[in-house]
């Protein structure tokens, strides 16, 4: 499923994101990583234990950030093993 998430603002650290249909979600940044020239956002979700890996395209000038699902299953359990060899200490994984 491909989804598409704008940033609306930042609020005391957390990041507001909005889907096409409007719904809005707060998310704390935790890490970038980059692979194949493109950026990838770690996220905690506000309320959840689960972390969100989403692909980040930088703003046009006037524009809002854009954040869209990884679809390749791949490169999700790549970043993701990654996080998890950078933050292990941080938090548990199951």
């Amino acid at each position: 499923m491909k989804m598409e998430l704008v940033k609306i603002r930042d609020t005391d650290g957390m990041m507001l994101l909005a889907d096409e249909e409007g719904n809005m979600a707060a998310f704390e940044f935790l890490e970038l990583y980059v692979r194949d020239g493109r950026e990838y956002a770690v996220l905690l979700q506000s309320g959840d234990d689960m972390v969100t890996i989403l692909r980040f395209q930088e703003a046009a000038p006037g524009g809002k950030e854009r954040y869209y699902t990884v679809e390749d299953d791949a490169v999700f359990e790549e970043l993701y093993a990654a996080f998890v060899a950078d933050h292990g200490d941080e938090f548990d994984f199951l």
